[in-house]
């Protein structure tokens, strides 16, 4: 993209990604017997099986997910 293209605050939420806490989420108890929008969740946070990690930003849209499937999942600082 050409600079006239970008949109007027692209460089801005650049440096705000850039400082984003970052968090480790582990999936710990299995999804069977669970209602489906759960399972959906934890597949979304990108989770493929059990004692799978993934490393995501703390933005709002993860933590509401998060919160969601607490029951299932262990979120931890990332290094």
């Amino acid at each position: 993209m050409t600079p006239a293209t970008l949109p007027h605050n692209y460089h801005r939420t650049a440096q705000v990604r850039k400082k984003m806490a970052q968090i480790k989420i582990t999936w710990k108890k299995s999804c069977i017997g669970r209602p489906s929008y759960q399972r959906r969740i934890v597949q979304s946070l990108g989770l493929k099986r059990l004692n799978h990690s993934v490393v995501h930003e703390d933005s709002p849209t993860i933590m509401g997910m998060v919160k969601k499937v607490q029951h299932l999942i262990v979120v931890e600082p990332a290094e």
